[in-house]
């Protein structure tokens, strides 16, 4: 059972479609995705949630959380959801008080092409690491012995760009033991990195593995939603490209893997339990 506060962000009739959220000194105007809502604050002290948003501060990323209208009414019920599909924004810490011009954003987008297949291992021991902390923290709060793990990752080919976006997906195999059981599940992701307002926003969204093309439209949704809302940024910067850190890119990969895998566990654990009670 989930000892929270709910919020009137989540109540009937109260959902707030855009939010102003600070990075750094800028106010950014933040339309939550199609149908979903910000529930950051509802779970911030909900095991397992608590766990993956403090891992994400650990790892340099404050994450904002976005579910599904049917998935946060089941939060409003004191109850753990269960959602196909949910939303990420990160805003990476160690830039968050720069300003990019879209020719410092095209530098960046040249380094995370050139890294996306490179640092796949060094990505995988990194949230190696992870797992193996958040499945010891997870079974002392659940009382289950829980093993979590990314067992693969297959990258593809960045698919969507403009002079402030970049988007490319990926499919992503999870391992899970729980109690001795084995349970391997695959999904795909969306991820894209935004230059809104001349501030850098990685923005991710999770589904099933058939449902590839649904990420990737909703991902353009959101983007378009969020550069639409704020001004775009200057294309003449004062130093070209100062701004490629490409590590960054890095950095959001492993806090969404480690966000998702968790989600994926917590589903399996909340279809086991109901099937034993039936």
């Amino acid at each position: 059972m989930i000892s929270c506060l709910l919020f009137l962000a989540l109540l009937p009739g109260t959902a707030v479609q855009a939010e102003k959220i600070l990075v750094g000194k800028t106010e950014l105007e933040i339309p939550a995705p199609a149908g979903s809502v910000n529930v950051t604050l509802e779970i911030k002290d909900v095991s397992p949630y608590s766990q993956i948003l403090a891992e994400a501060e650990q790892q340099g990323s404050k994450v904002f959380f976005y579910l599904p209208e049917k998935s946060a009414a089941v939060l409003r019920q004191g109850e753990l959801p269960e959602p196909e599909h949910f939303f990420l924004l990160q805003i990476p810490q160690k830039v968050k008080d720069l300003s990019y011009s879209a020719s410092d954003f095209a530098g960046f987008k040249i380094g995370i092409k050139k890294q996306n297949q490179q640092t796949r291992e060094l990505i995988a021991k990194n949230v190696k690491k992870s797992m193996e902390s958040l499945s010891q923290g997870i079974s002392q709060d659940l009382d289950l012995d829980i093993a979590l793990q990314v067992s693969g990752t297959v990258v593809l080919e960045p698919h969507d760009e403009s002079i402030n976006m970049l988007s490319w997906s990926m499919y992503i195999t999870y391992g899970l033991q729980v109690e001795g059981e084995d349970v391997n599940e695959v999904n795909a992701c969306t991820l894209t990195y935004l230059n809104a307002g001349g501030k850098l926003l990685v923005l991710a969204d999770y589904a099933t593995q058939d449902e590839l093309e649904w990420t990737r439209t909703a991902a353009r949704a959101w983007s378009d939603a969020i550069l639409a809302a704020n001004f775009q940024a200057s294309p003449f910067p004062p130093a070209l490209n100062r701004r490629g850190n490409s590590a960054l890119g890095e950095q959001a990969v492993i806090v969404i893997l480690i966000i998702m895998t968790v989600v994926v566990a917590l589903a399996f654990l909340i279809k086991k339990r109901r099937s034993h009670s039936e």
